[in-house]
């Protein structure tokens, strides 16, 4: 698996203009992307270098997102790394008992194929592995 950079590093949080207005108005980050993730979720990137901060907001109260806000906390969800070939990199994880034998991976933000790794295999951090569009 060739690792070509840090993709981003997601921020969760429950409002998106609150979330949004700090990176843009204390550290002058400007927006290059927006988009709605499954009617579920608002994604916002913001480029840093070759990476890139994504905020993720709910887009309403009792959804997968919402949950996990409330049961993690606002704050870095995870970190997304950017790989050459999804499915290769699954496969080798596979391999090597990182993810399970049915694991697939699907649809992100920005067109993307991802897929996250347990975190109890990966020293408790959350890590999603990103093949860009």
């Amino acid at each position: 698996m060739k690792i070509k950079h840090i993709a981003h590093v997601a921020i969760y949080g429950k409002e998106m203009n609150q979330l949004k207005g700090i990176y843009q108005n204390l550290l002058g980050l400007q927006v290059s992307h927006q988009e709605v993730y499954e009617e579920e979720a608002d994604l916002c990137f913001l480029p840093v270098g070759d990476a890139e901060i994504e905020l993720v907001t709910p887009t309403r109260g009792g959804n997968n997102f919402d949950l996990e806000v409330d049961r993690e906390g606002q704050g870095i969800n995870h970190i997304a790394f950017e790989v050459e070939d999804i499915e290769s990199a699954i496969t080798e994880l596979k391999g090597k008992g990182v993810l399970e034998p049915d694991a697939k991976s699907f649809a992100g933000g920005q067109g993307s194929r991802v897929i996250f790794l347990d975190p109890a295999k990966t020293g408790g951090v959350s890590i999603e592995l990103v093949e860009s569009a």
